[in-house]
């Protein structure tokens, strides 16, 4: 909800949420997203607007921050080296 009030500007309201049983169980080391969706947005511009700094240099990246690729490390590696792509960019930018 936090992510969603600072990127969207919005207050979401919770429809559904799902605590699976095997969240429960101390030896799982994995987990799931579902691809998030906002009422007036298309699919990707609601990841393009959630992909973009929460402020100055502050990106959130992750499995669960890419449309194409939701729940999977591919999502987390391409969300991670594309915030520090514009972070590098921002600072090159900078001395300039």
């Amino acid at each position: 909800m936090l992510v969603l009030a600072k990127t969207l500007n919005i207050q979401p309201r919770i429809l559904n949420f799902s605590q699976p049983k095997w969240s429960q169980i101390g030896q799982f080391m994995g987990c799931y997203s579902n691809v998030a969706l906002h009422p007036g947005m298309t699919g990707p511009e609601f990841y393009e607007k959630l992909n973009t700094p929460l402020c100055d240099r502050f990106y959130l990246a992750g499995e669960a921050f890419d449309l194409d690729h939701a729940g999977y490390v591919t999502a987390a590696y391409k969300t991670g080296r594309n915030a520090a792509n514009h972070i590098i960019e921002h600072e090159l930018n900078k001395t300039k």
